[in-house]
C-alpha cells in the first residue's frame, strides 16, 4: 500500500493520507465501488468524505482507521 504524505503549512507534522486505489485495497472492494459511492452521495455510514487533492480524493488515514475499527468493533446489546 503507498503512503501519501503532505507538509501542512501551519503545522509541522505529518498528515498521511490515503488514496481512492489504498481505500479500495483496505475495504476488499474495486476503486470504482468507492467512486460510485461517491458520485451516488453514498457512503458507508461511519466514513467520512474525502479531500480534494489536485482533482483527486484522499482520505486522513486517522479517519480511516476509526471507520475501519468500527466495521470490526463487537455490537452492544441491550
Amino acid at each position: 500500500m503507498s503512503k501519501f504524505q503532505i507538509m501542512e503549512a501551519s503545522s509541522p507534522s505529518n498528515i498521511r493520507l490515503v488514496s481512492t486505489n489504498d481505500l479500495a485495497q483496505l475495504l476488499n472492494c474495486k476503486p470504482q465501488t468507492i467512486r460510485k459511492w461517491l458520485c451516488q452521495d453514498q457512503l458507508p455510514s461511519g466514513l467520512v468524505r474525502p479531500k480534494k487533492i489536485n482533482k483527486k480524493n484522499y482520505w486522513l488515514w486517522d479517519d480511516v482507521q476509526s471507520y475501519i475499527l468500527t466495521l470490526f468493533a463487537p455490537e452492544e446489546k441491550w
